[in-house]
């Protein structure tokens, strides 16, 4: 630290030697002299030539404890110099960069507080879910393809109840499948899912507010399984239309037209998907995993292109009694 004093750098002000005085010092001498002289008689006079070069040497003396006392005030001076300027080279040092240091700051802490994840980030970042899963690096790459031509074969037991977990880039979600009323949908949901069809597809087709669509044969909102199931078996109309499904629900998309289930369905997402007309197979409810739905469809948009393409890892069926 560096004092507020008179002498801040420790350095003391020098000050010019003190010289004996010519005269006096002569004066000195005659008073000896004469001294001498009424002590001992006459005294002999100093021959002039002597005396000359004593003066000689006195004034050669004088003046070199002068050059001496110029000499060393000259180095205190430069010693003050240069510790003054090494003084204001590290004070203009460290305020250059104590700075540059709080400007830094402020821009990361601004940056890191005001800027969202951008779209293609979170994409990258499901994408390296999905690959470290074993799926393809792009969404657009086409995963399956299938080759059946008709529906499978009814083939569960209808005193057990079956489970759907499906494993997705956002996370876990479970969903428990009506093995009585859409027994024939539930059959071939499940026959798909064993077949793993649904394994690296994507949510095409996302609505905020509204659903999560799935089930895709490729990477386009157009593929289907190459078959259509017959039974369409709707649920019957709800007494608050508003309510006809429950948030979470799974059930068949179709064209509009009945006997067009396949392998698209959609997750019942908000208000809007809740109060759809009993014109779609309902065949699974929600068990757990409804933040992940939501965080599926909160990056959806209102024409249903999602801003980042979630992907089913796999669907894995279990059953209990």
């Amino acid at each position: 630290m560096i004092s507020d004093g008179a002498d801040a750098l420790g350095v003391a002000n020098g000050r010019a030697a003190e010289f004996l005085n010519n005269e006096g010092h002569t004066n000195k001498l005659v008073a000896l002299a004469t001294g001498l002289r009424s002590a001992f008689g006459r005294i002999a006079s100093v021959p002039t030539e002597k005396r000359a070069r004593q003066k000689a040497a006195r004034r050669e003396k004088l003046e070199a404890q002068r050059r001496a006392a110029k000499r060393q005030k000259n180095i205190r001076t430069g010693v003050i110099v240069v510790v003054v300027a090494a003084f204001v080279i590290t004070s203009v040092y460290l305020l250059v960069h104590s700075n540059s240091s709080k400007s830094t700051s402020t821009t990361t802490t601004s940056s890191t507080t005001t800027t969202t994840l951008p779209a293609s980030a979170a994409q990258k970042a499901a994408d390296a879910i999905a690959v470290a899963y074993g799926c393809p690096s792009s969404v657009t790459t086409t995963v399956n393809m299938p080759n059946w031509t008709t529906p499978p074969k009814y083939t569960l037991d209808v005193t057990k109840n079956y489970y759907a977990t499906f494993k997705t880039t956002a996370g876990t979600f479970v969903e428990k499948l009506n093995n009585n009323t859409t027994k024939v949908n539930t059959n071939n949901f499940i026959f798909l899912a064993e077949h793993n069809y649904y394994k690296c597809s994507i949510f095409g087709r996302v609505i905020t507010g509204f659903v999560d669509q799935g089930g895709y044969s490729n990477a386009t909102t157009q593929g289907n399984v190459g078959y259509t199931v017959p039974a369409d078996e709707y649920p019957a109309a709800a007494a608050d239309p508003k309510k006809q499904y429950a948030y979470g629900d799974l059930a068949m998309a179709n064209t509009g037209q009945a006997g067009s289930n396949g392998s698209q369905f959609f997750i019942v997402a908000g208000p809007s998907g809740e109060a759809l007309p009993n014109s779609y197979t309902d065949f699974g409810q929600l068990v757990s995993g409804a933040n992940v739905i939501a965080a599926i469809n909160n990056q959806g948009s209102s024409g249903g292109t999602p801003s980042v393409y979630h992907r089913i890892l796999n669907v894995t069926i279990s059953n209990t009694k």
